[in-house]
């Protein structure tokens, strides 16, 4: 299970934050079980001059429910590039634009997943 969600936080995560081989790709620290649901450490890394983060850390929580359902989440601690540079309106759009890739993040995870248990 551990390497399949590996290979499904990868892929997820190259497309909803757009990182090619170049400019970036998921690292994975440490898997434990919680409870009955295993946290995954992640961070966004790779090439700093191309990526869309200063840094990405988090933990991305699978939990399995009944009837074959899951729940996913991701808590992470982020900054864009030249946040410090922003002005209130540019960081709440960075903050936005953000969340929406997340948001696809999970979204991709989720139907990675739905799809392997169909097969």
């Amino acid at each position: 299970m551990q390497t399949e969600a590996a290979s499904v936080l990868a892929a997820a995560a190259e497309v909803a934050f757009g990182y090619s081989e170049r400019a970036g790709y998921l690292q994975l620290g440490s898997v434990r079980d919680r409870w009955e649901t295993l946290v995954f450490d992640i961070e966004l890394g790779g090439n700093p001059m191309a990526a869309a983060f200063e840094y990405f850390r988090g933990e991305f929580q699978f939990a399995p429910l009944r009837e074959g359902r899951s729940h996913l989440s991701l808590s992470a601690g982020y900054e864009p590039p030249s946040a410090s540079a922003f002005t209130a309106v540019e960081r709440r759009a960075a903050q936005r634009e953000t969340e929406v890739k997340v948001r696809e993040f999970l979204a991709l995870v989720a139907l990675q997943l739905e799809r392997r248990a169909a097969m």
